[in-house]
């Protein structure tokens, strides 16, 4: 072979070699040559789902109902401690005979605990009180000042129900349809 056609054969090596690592620059984000990214992105809608069908749906969804259920069950618990606290307030006032006149103490319908009693009566059911309540939180079904509650400091912290535990129970009935469940013959991506 003459020395020509080696050096023109080792000049086009170089060549490719200079040009795979050009375009490798240019998917690199810490490069001075990024250019592009790798793959198209897909639509926002569809970004970060798992795909229809697929048996990661399938989980999520009844994660999602799960979490749910756990959810009404809090809100429910939260109905019946307040109810009874206001019950038992209501046989206080009367066994004391006290009168309301100024109307300061005049109830408005609103359910209340204090997160110290909460905690106490629902760590016996769930270990997640603090997750479920900032849950709930989200969904508008509670209220309470702080980000995030803490056992001993945040005791005299109130929590309301601010929807009617009717309104949360239909609301949650929606979301608590079981989930679709694939039948084992089928084949799907995960």
């Amino acid at each position: 072979m003459p020395v020509g056609g080696l050096l023109n054969d080792m000049i086009h090596k170089f060549d490719q070699q200079a040009s795979k690592h050009l375009e490798a620059q240019s998917l690199n984000p810490f490069s001075g040559k990024f250019s592009r990214s790798p793959s198209p992105r897909p639509s926002d809608e569809d970004y970060g789902k798992p795909l229809a069908g697929s048996k990661t749906e399938e989980r999520g969804l009844r994660a999602k109902s799960h979490i749910n259920r756990e959810i009404l069950e809090l809100c429910e618990t939260i109905y019946d401690l307040g109810t009874y606290n206001k019950e038992l307030k209501k046989r206080r006032k009367d066994d004391e005979g006290s009168d309301d006149e100024d109307g300061e103490n005049e109830d408005d319908g609103t359910i209340i605990v204090t997160f110290g009693e909460l905690f106490e009566m629902y760590t016996r059911i769930n270990d997640k009180v603090v997750g479920l309540l900032i849950a709930a939180k989200k969904k508008g079904f509670v209220y309470f000042e702080k980000e995030i509650l803490f056992q001993r400091r945040d005791d005299d912290v109130l929590i309301a129900l601010i929807k009617p535990i009717s309104e949360i129970r239909a609301i949650m009935k929606e979301s608590l349809s079981p989930a679709p469940s694939l039948d084992r013959g089928e084949q799907t991506l995960s």
